[in-house]
């Protein structure tokens, strides 16, 4: 059995993107080989499974409402195959959307954004860029690990640069 969702396809999912609060979402799954019980699995909350319509040619539909609030709702599928055992489709290993994966235990769902369509940013920044710089550069939950021995790991953060001279000039300056 094979499954094809992709959720930035209009004939897999609509609308695409965003949403408002209540609008209603179409989401199709196609299925090649044997299926029963093809379920829409999707919560904002709380887990509702939901038995999909079956279209011919292998197409599966279900309608659902996007909740009244903004918020992140979650979607995924699910079928028995022949044999009798469930066979999941959701969001692709790197979770960023578009064509889905096969798995066989639940799978990364997913999303769609449920947005405020008043909500408007503050005058500040309406016409300014906002930069997010190092957002990882000081966390550490373990002491870090180097397998190369042509590095200096700094285990003490305090401690004073390293600076060693440019091999070709002989001097420190940076060789941006």
């Amino acid at each position: 059995m094979e499954f094809f969702h992709d959720s930035r396809r209009p004939d897999c999912r609509a609308p695409i993107g965003a949403v408002t609060p209540g609008t209603q979402i179409v989401l199709r799954l196609y299925v090649q080989g044997f299926a029963d019980q093809v379920t829409l699995r999707y919560w904002n909350g709380h887990e509702n499974l939901v038995a999909m319509r079956d279209l011919g040619l292998g197409a599966y539909e279900a309608t659902i409402q996007a909740p009244d609030t903004p918020q992140l709702m979650w979607y995924d599928f699910r079928a028995l195959n022949e044999r009798g055992h469930w066979v999941y489709y959701g969001n692709a290993q790197d979770r960023l959307g578009g064509v889905g994966a096969h798995y066989l235990d639940v799978p990364p769902s997913f999303q769609v954004t449920v947005y405020d369509p008043d909500f408007m940013p503050p005058a500040f920044l309406r016409e300014g860029i906002m930069y997010q710089i190092f957002p990882d550069r000081f966390y550490r939950s373990k002491l870090p690990v180097s397998e190369r021995e042509d590095r200096i790991m700094h285990e003490v953060w305090d401690e004073p640069p390293f600076i060693t001279a440019d091999l070709r000039t002989g001097d420190n300056w940076s060789l941006d």
